[in-house]
């Protein structure tokens, strides 16, 4: 890294950044669903460390586990990125839309389980979700400096973030009135 440069990457680090990006449109492609993207938008975090805290818990621990899992490595990659560590970002980054992808897939099989009311709606959120994350993904490739490596990534988990906080704390009563809380 040139610090002295506006604290631009060097040209291998941004090659092996470009390299994940296949992989990250492939997590993308495997998931697939009948939804179609919906039009509601984010919501706009800054550049720095987000904390997991109990006003994001469902009560279901499996849900619960994996938002914690997806905030480390939301955490983990901001650092990453900050230190000019760009195979960990590159890492961490897979890591990320990985994990996601599973979350997601696992979210819709309990809510199925628990005939949640608005699954179909969820299920669309979801839909975009892995849509703006391989769209981000192509965008974050150019990126040459921190500080657009970073809003770029902003936009990325921005809306993991949203999901955690709107959509999935709406399905919390429902899982609690349905059993599916605590298990």
């Amino acid at each position: 890294i040139n610090e002295g440069a506006g604290q631009h990457f060097e040209p291998r680090m941004v090659r092996l950044f470009n390299q994940i990006l296949p992989m990250v449109q492939d997590i993308g492609r495997q998931y697939s669903d009948a939804c179609e993207p919906p039009t509601s938008p984010g919501i706009r975090i800054a550049s720095e460390r987000v904390a997991f805290n109990g006003d994001y818990l469902t009560g279901n621990e499996v849900i619960d586990n994996q938002h914690r899992k997806i905030f480390d490595i939301i955490n983990n990659t901001h650092n990453a990125i900050i230190d000019g560590d760009i195979y960990l970002c590159e890492k961490l980054f897979y890591s990320f839309n990985k994990t996601v992808a599973e979350h997601l897939q696992s979210e819709e099989r309990i809510l199925t389980k628990s005939q949640y009311p608005h699954l179909a709606e969820h299920c669309v959120f979801h839909r975009e979700l892995l849509a703006r994350t391989e769209n981000i993904a192509g965008k974050c490739k150019d990126m040459q400096d921190k500080a657009g490596l970073l809003k770029c990534f902003d936009e990325l988990i921005q809306f993991f973030i949203n999901d955690v906080m709107r959509d999935d704390l709406d399905f919390k009563l429902h899982l609690q009135e349905t059993g599916f809380a605590n298990k």
